[in-house]
């Protein structure tokens, strides 16, 4: 909140968006976007991270309207609001809140909504009595094989990989398996994960 020359904010969330707005004012939206895109999210991951949660990567406190969609949309990752309501909440029409949408994020929003469904199921696979079917389902996708399909096209390789390791795995990361055998003495098989340089 803006009061002459005191500005406030309550919580977390709200005092990225006062820092931003703040930057944005005195030297621009292009520097505010820079600022939002290359150090608020960077400074939330550590050299052990796995790729950027789609909660930080694609986020924008630059466009109110977009900032609610992506709010609603957060709230509720596997409900499928139709275009109309969000644009609504946005104040734009259809057409309007996609363009805006686009620009700001680098995505669609159904991208969007594909990338949140998917980070819904990256959590869900962390609890190892979830088959596969049921994370599927949790996440909103239609049946399994989508949700395998879907999975592959954005990290390059099935979800069953991902569950062997504490983060899924980056297109550009290789995954070859371990040769350690499985039997009494040995530790389950795990991937070795090599970063490309």
């Amino acid at each position: 909140m803006h009061d002459g020359s005191i500005s406030t904010s309550a919580g977390i969330t709200s005092g990225i968006d006062l820092a931003l707005s703040l930057v944005e004012r005195d030297y621009g939206s292009i520097l505010a976007a820079k600022a939002a895109r290359d150090l608020v999210v960077y400074m939330r991951r550590n050299g052990q991270a796995g790729p950027p949660s789609v909660y930080l990567q694609y986020r924008t406190h630059l466009h109110g309207g977009v900032h609610r969609v992506q709010d609603y949309l957060m709230q509720n990752p596997v409900r499928q609001a139709s275009d109309e309501v969000l644009a609504q909440l946005a104040g734009l029409t259809v057409r309007g809140l996609a363009r805006a949408f686009k620009v700001q994020t680098g995505l669609s929003m159904s991208e969007y909504r594909t990338r949140l469904q998917l980070e819904v199921a990256r959590e869900l696979m962390l609890d190892p009595r979830l088959t596969l079917e049921e994370i599927s389902n949790r996440s909103g996708f239609s049946d399994p094989r989508h949700f395998r399909r879907t999975w592959k096209a954005i990290f390059g390789h099935p979800p069953s990989v991902s569950r062997l390791t504490p983060h899924p795995i980056s297109a550009s990361e290789k995954v070859t398996p371990s040769l350690t055998r499985r039997g009494a003495g040995n530790p389950p098989l795990q991937p070795i994960v090599e970063h490309d340089a």
